[in-house]
């Protein structure tokens, strides 16, 4: 009788994983991996994490975005690395919401781009795996490489300008100069 307990004690214990991670864990390690397959353009990370009816809510702007569209925009980075600070997640049993500040900082297209957000994502459990499904993101995005261009877009016309008055200037002060050196009749 005991070593049929023992036996039957052993197959349930082997039936359970010696270890299992707590969802807050598994759900901030996830969060993590998809915003480094943005970075990495890992197409397998970003389809195995992301639900097929992931939306985006951009609050500032009223618009949303679907799966299709992030992930567009995401492959227009060209360098990317967010971290994820204060995350909190809830666990809601099939689901879960977590919470936090999101920076990144970014190339698009030889535009320096920082990101500081703060986001929540809903995850949902199918099939004993966590997606992503839903996305809120409240955003203030400045670009950082694209000051450069710009001052040198506005400055040369600046400089024409001025140059230009500056001729105008001293032509008008010239002809000042010759009208009264010239005697009267």
């Amino acid at each position: 009788m005991r070593v049929r307990l023992g036996v039957l004690l052993a197959a349930v214990a082997a039936a359970i994983p010696a270890f299992t991670q707590p969802v807050e864990q598994i759900i901030e390690r996830l969060s993590s991996e998809w915003m480094n397959a943005v970075g990495q353009k890992d197409e397998a990370t970003l389809n195995r994490l992301m639900a097929d009816e992931f939306l985006a809510f951009l609050p500032e702007s009223g618009k949303s975005i679907n799966r299709a569209e992030w992930l567009r925009q995401a492959r227009l980075m060209e360098s990317a690395e967010c971290e994820y600070k204060n995350t909190q997640v809830r666990n809601y049993g099939d689901f879960a919401i977590a919470s936090g500040r999101l920076t990144c900082t970014g190339d698009i297209r030889g535009i320096g781009l920082q990101d500081d957000s703060v986001v929540a994502d809903t995850w949902v459990r199918r099939d004993n795996q966590w997606k992503v499904s839903t996305r809120v993101v409240s955003t203030s995005p400045s670009f950082t490489g694209i000051w450069r261009p710009l001052l040198i877009g506005a400055a040369i016309p600046s400089v024409l300008w001025a140059i230009a008055a500056i001729r105008r200037r001293m032509r008008m002060d010239s002809s000042l100069l010759s009208s009264a050196n010239q005697p009267r009749y």
